[in-house]
């Protein structure tokens, strides 16, 4: 598990504004910021990207709960720690 300071967060915010772009953080074990995310990708297709172990899949399965959706994830290949995952949402 990964845990940042306040300090560090703030540090990461200031650095990816300066890249034009407005971070959200957000902690599916600690359902942090979640609903500000429902919110912002609400009615539209995303992907949510990262290296393996990163929390992909907890974020998602805690979106689908926060939105109320019946969420599942399958790779592709079966093999749960592949990167070619599909997500469905009902």
């Amino acid at each position: 598990m990964l845990f940042f300071l306040v300090q560090d967060i703030s540090a990461w915010e200031m650095k990816m504004n300066s890249w034009g772009y407005k971070p959200l953080f957000c902690s599916a074990s600690r359902n942090s910021g979640l609903n500000s995310l429902v919110d912002i990708l609400a009615n539209k297709t995303s992907v949510i990207i990262g290296p393996s172990g990163v929390g992909k899949s907890s974020v998602i399965n805690a979106l689908g709960d926060v939105a109320g959706l019946n969420t599942w994830i399958r790779s592709k290949d079966g093999d749960d720690n592949s990167s070619d995952i599909d997500v469905v949402s009902h």
